[in-house]
């Protein structure tokens, strides 16, 4: 199993670090890279979906998508794009972020991997 972030908000290197540190469990794993704002600072809003199918293409292995914000705008169409890939995606309230019942459920799914 491989850990891959995909998140603006760790906006360097160290702040992946600090976040495993802090939280424990999380280490290693890979990053997404957004990519670099226009000199406007416009970024496209489809920039994590793109990287989503981007790295599903080149390996389609099964995945988790935890995202309040683009997960309910994207899900749709990033799993019709990979119909045969075992997910779980999880959109948690902003207000809330993730529960014990996301966990609870992102355990389930790993032991049925």
């Amino acid at each position: 199993m491989e850990l891959v972030w995909l998140t603006t908000w760790l906006g360097s290197k160290t702040m992946l670090d600090d976040l495993v540190a802090a939280v424990g469990g999380l280490a290693s794993g890979r990053r997404l890279v957004m990519p670099p704002r226009k000199l406007s600072g416009y970024i496209s809003a489809d920039w994590k979906r793109e990287a989503i199918l981007a790295d599903l293409a080149r390996d389609p292995v099964p995945y988790i998508w935890a995202d309040d914000v683009e997960l309910p705008l994207h899900g749709v169409f990033v799993r019709a794009a990979f119909p045969s890939v075992k997910f779980l995606h999880i959109a948690p309230l902003p207000e809330n972020g993730l529960t014990r019942e996301h966990l609870a459920e992102i355990r389930t799914f790993l032991k049925g991997v």
